[in-house]
């Protein structure tokens, strides 16, 4: 539990309170970047690793005007020596245009933004040309350890990707040499850190609150046949030895809950009634409600392609059996063939072919019956 506290509160945060953040908070966490002289060591030392013990990326900051309590807008240096901040510029207009689209409004809502700038010159006679990938690692251990110091000082910070830094690259007065390497976006925390139970969620009924929310969001993303049935919930995937999903070790779903009594609606007409019965016969169902979901009943496309032959047999017509996928239940359908027989016209003839397609299912299902008994009857 407290391993997924710390990971979850180490995450990468896009959300920042619109508040000031506090001075001393800011400088807490910029402490963790501050210049450490160890007794018998003849160089100073840091918080993280560096190529040859040269430390040639160095920590700059934007900070937006009225965004740090007791701190004017403008760009900083700062001085991990004397854990200090060097004003650059002032006030520079720094606008979230040099940031990629996604990152823009988590730039507008941040209180600051840390550029870690390397020299390559320092780094260069020592590593060739293998100065700028050091000082990638070097950055983003840095990176590393700002984002692991941030949640004590309820600070978050979220790295950013790809930034236009040419465009105000002016506003640092950097040398030549000097390349951005890594950045981040950061800004008061909204409230306590997120904390997450080491408990995993139980893969049982309990998570039909779950599954509910997943159904509801795919019902907007996908055709409803693709929607599953059921859902489990593991707490991590079975793997082969050669790191794919081991299928074979996956637990069996849960079948389909029938929907209960309370959701029960009774067919109106002869054509619902017909087609009550259809699906019945077809899916094993006795009880099936006018607003019965024919995927929820347990349904698949085997039986969509039998209530489709049987339903053409009802209409005495030619229909598509994308029409059963696309209208799912007895209301549905019967709405969607009244429509298209002329509205609310009565079905000629309905009852009688009903009555045949009822009797066909049942031979047809005595007849399955029939022979798997000879089947079992031969086995044994």
């Amino acid at each position: 539990a407290a391993r997924m506290a710390a990971f979850s509160a180490r995450s990468s945060h896009r959300r920042f309170l619109h508040e000031p953040l506090p001075f001393e908070r800011l400088s807490s966490l910029l402490a963790c970047l501050r210049q450490v002289d160890l007794p018998l060591r003849p160089q100073p030392k840091y918080g993280y690793p560096s190529a040859g013990g040269l430390y040639p990326v160095q920590t700059y900051l934007y900070v937006k005007p009225g965004k740090v309590e007791g701190l004017p807008g403008g760009t900083y240096s700062y001085q991990p020596k004397e854990q200090s901040l060097i004003l650059i510029a002032e006030e520079p207009p720094i606008g979230p245009g040099v940031h990629a689209d996604v990152n823009r409004e988590i730039f507008q809502e941040s209180a600051f933004s840390l550029f870690l700038i390397a020299q390559l010159r320092t780094l260069e006679p020592v590593a060739g040309g293998l100065a700028r990938d050091f000082c990638l690692l070097e950055a983003g251990c840095m990176g590393q350890l700002l984002m692991t110091v941030a949640p004590e000082h309820g600070i978050g910070l979220c790295p950013v990707g790809s930034l236009e830094f040419g465009a105000i690259r002016r506003f640092f007065s950097l040398g030549d040499g000097q390349v951005l390497v890594h950045s981040l976006l950061g800004g008061p925390l909204p409230g306590e850190p997120p904390q997450v139970s080491g408990a995993p969620r139980p893969a049982t009924a309990s998570s039909d609150g779950l599954a509910d929310e997943l159904r509801q969001f795919l019902a907007k993303q996908l055709p409803e046949p693709m929607i599953p049935a059921a859902f489990v919930v593991l707490d991590t995937l079975p793997l082969t030895p050669n790191g794919k999903v081991d299928r074979s070790a996956l637990p069996q779903a849960a079948g389909p809950a029938v929907k209960s009594r309370s959701a029960f609606a009774a067919p109106r007409t002869e054509l619902e009634s017909a087609i009550v019965a259809i699906f019945s016969a077809v899916l094993g169902v006795e009880e099936i409600g006018i607003d019965d979901n024919f995927f929820d009943l347990g349904g698949n496309s085997l039986h969509a392609v039998r209530i489709h032959a049987a339903l053409q047999g009802l209409l005495g017509r030619e229909i598509r059996i994308t029409e059963v996928f696309r209208h799912a239940s007895v209301n549905a359908l019967a709405k969607h063939f009244g429509e298209q027989e002329g509205g609310g016209k009565s079905f000629d003839g309905v009852r009688a072919r009903a009555a045949r397609q009822k009797e066909s299912l049942k031979r047809q299902g005595q007849a399955r019956h029939g022979r798997r008994s000879d089947e079992q009857d031969r086995d044994e």
